[in-house]
C-alpha cells in the first residue's frame, strides 16, 4: 500500500471523476502533498473522504 496517490488513482479509488478531485483540491478540500514535483494525495485523506477511521471501521 503506497502512502500517497495520483489524483487519478485517488478518484478510482473514490469512484469520482477526475475533474471532480481536481477541483476539490483546487478549493483546498482536499490536502495534497508534492512529490518530485507530481501532486499526490495522501492516503489519510483519501480514507478521510471515504469515511474510514483508523480502525477501518465506516
Amino acid at each position: 500500500m503506497k502512502l500517497a496517490y495520483k489524483l487519478k488513482e485517488a478518484a478510482e479509488m473514490l469512484s469520482i471523476s477526475y475533474s471532480t478531485i481536481y477541483r476539490m483540491v483546487e478549493r483546498g478540500e482536499i490536502a495534497t502533498v508534492k512529490i518530485s514535483n507530481v501532486r499526490r494525495i495522501p492516503l489519510h485523506e483519501i480514507e478521510r473522504l471515504a469515511g474510514i477511521d483508523k480502525g477501518g471501521n465506516k
